[in-house]
């Protein structure tokens, strides 16, 4: 007997979703347009709750294609290196965050260079610091929007936000923390001696687990929102 996976994809142009069987067959997929905006040079931004909105879109639409189908799990991928606060009730702090090609940490990044040579960083992170990684985008939130700061709880990314929203549950993965430039690839944790370097308050930064973690269970309403069986 068939086990079905719904497995969601949050990519720069588009949502991807997708009803998948454990021989790795497609049963169905959909797939939802995104949006982009650059309101300066360098910036890119798109909105966290279009993510969602887009996801459960897709989710509803294979569900309603395919009733009666009990899925087993969800597993969500996306773009990498967004940065997505959100306070101590789940709630967005910025209608529009900065993806993977924002560039506004430029001159954050270009101090570090300065203070911390190539070779050490490669020897803390096996990264050189650039613009893309969220620990730059961090220490600009923190630089240029103090109040979005010192709301935010936890610093999500595109993949983890979508992962809290379903569970409940505020986890990051291995893949994730190594593009931050805050991640230790020695001990696979949070690099305290980064972190307090750009002044980042690690009680914001998720707990960080292996990407086939099961991190938790669907909350009911969001499948009652999505077409699943509550359990």
């Amino acid at each position: 007997m068939p086990v079905y996976f719904l497995v969601v994809d949050i990519g720069t142009e588009s949502v991807r979703a997708a009803l998948v069987d454990n021989l790795g067959t497609i049963v169905g997929i959909q797939s939802k347009p995104t949006d982009f905006f650059s309101p300066h040079a360098g910036w890119a931004e798109q909105r966290p709750d279009e993510w969602w909105e887009l996801t459960a879109t897709c989710l509803r639409q294979l569900m309603s294609k395919h009733p009666g189908i009990d899925v087993a799990a969800i597993g969500v991928s996306a773009q990498m290196h967004a940065v997505v606060p959100i306070d101590s009730h789940g709630t967005l702090l910025m209608e529009k965050v900065p993806i993977w090609c924002d560039k506004r940490s430029t001159e954050i990044c270009q101090q570090y260079q300065k203070e911390i040579f190539p070779q050490e960083q490669i020897q803390l992170t096996a990264n050189l610091i650039i613009p893309s990684w969220t620990g730059p985008k961090m220490k600009w939130i923190k630089d240029n929007l103090p109040q979005v700061y010192q709301q935010t709880e936890t610093f999500l990314t595109a993949k983890d936000y979508l992962n809290f929203l379903f569970t409940g549950e505020k986890f990051t993965d291995f893949s994730e923390a190594s593009g931050s430039f805050l991640f230790s690839w020695k001990t696979k944790q949070w690099n305290h001696e980064l972190i307090q370097l750009f002044g980042i308050d690690q009680s914001k930064l998720p707990e960080i687990v292996p990407s086939n973690t099961i991190i938790g269970k669907l909350l009911p309403e969001i499948a009652v929102q999505i077409g699943c069986q509550p359990s």
